[in-house]
């Protein structure tokens, strides 16, 4: 099941877009970012700039653990990896551009 993460202005114009797979969870999980990205509003962000630091935080967790997952022997977390950081990179990078966009996720 995917879900698409948005950033919205407040004209309703869709500033950013892009698919979360559930095969990121797992990843996700262990940097602190599953909620942050599955379920913003659970954990009370509602604007692109509060996602600058936990986004943040979350790549320089992954990128230290690179052996980790890249060394793995499930080709599943690997294709993972190297899938999520791109998108975290991509997503970090329109919430700074459009920090009082609106996030969504559905």
């Amino acid at each position: 099941m995917e879900q698409t993460l948005c950033l919205t202005s407040k004209n309703q114009d869709t500033v950013f877009s892009t698919k979360l797979s559930r095969n990121l969870c797992e990843i996700a999980t262990n940097v602190g970012l599953y909620r942050i990205l599955w379920k913003p509003n659970a954990v009370g962000i509602k604007a692109a700039r509060e996602l600058i630091k936990p986004i943040s935080s979350g790549l320089d967790k992954l990128k230290e653990q690179e052996d980790v997952y890249i060394n793995s022997e499930d080709e599943k977390i690997k294709t993972a990896y190297k899938e999520f950081i791109p998108l975290l990179e991509n997503y970090l990078r329109a919430c700074k551009m459009f920090p009082n966009s609106f996030v969504d996720v559905n």
